[in-house]
């Protein structure tokens, strides 16, 4: 798939393998790898700062539809903007028994400072928001300001919560 058609909740949250593009190989001197890789392997997380983002994990092959990873990036961060994808194919894999996370638990460790709170996630689960979402920046949105007899303004909010007041 492509990120223009499939939206951040195609990347928050997931792992997936992308194939390689200009930013992922000016990258690859930092990613271990053998020579044979067609993309990486990378996880989707939101930074309030830098907006969408992927950890790239390892270096990856994907071939009739198995992956192969390479060993874990170093210890130092490896990442991208998801807005660098444009029209770069991806694939979404599921973790359901856990190898992904168990493989790459010392790099996701790493994310856990942008772990938002749980009232935040929920306000991110709100599909009735994608429509107003700026686009690498999934916390803000966009809302128009209307007052009689004056023009109709557009404004980018950030969500930061929610006030729990019946």
């Amino acid at each position: 798939m492509k990120y223009g058609k499939a939206g951040f909740r195609s990347i928050y949250n997931q792992f997936v393998f992308v194939q390689m593009n200009d930013t992922i190989l000016k990258l690859m001197p930092g990613i271990p790898s053998d020579g044979s890789e067609t993309g990486v392997v990378a996880y989707g997380y939101y930074d309030r700062n830098d907006g969408l983002m992927l950890e790239i994990l390892s270096a990856g092959k994907l071939e009739d539809g198995k992956l192969k990873a390479y060993g874990a990036s170093p210890e130092e961060s490896v990442n991208m903007s998801a807005s660098t994808l444009g029209d770069t194919v991806f694939y979404v894999f599921q973790d359901k028994e856990g190898k992904f996370a168990s493989r790459y638990a010392d790099q996701l460790a790493r994310l856990e400072q942008y772990k938002p709170s749980e009232e935040l996630e929920l306000i991110r689960g709100f599909k009735l928001l994608d429509p107003s979402r700026v686009e690498f920046f999934i916390d803000d949105v966009r809302v128009k300001l209307v007052k009689f007899g004056l023009r109709t303004e557009e404004a980018r909010v950030r969500v930061t919560g929610t006030d729990r007041k019946s």
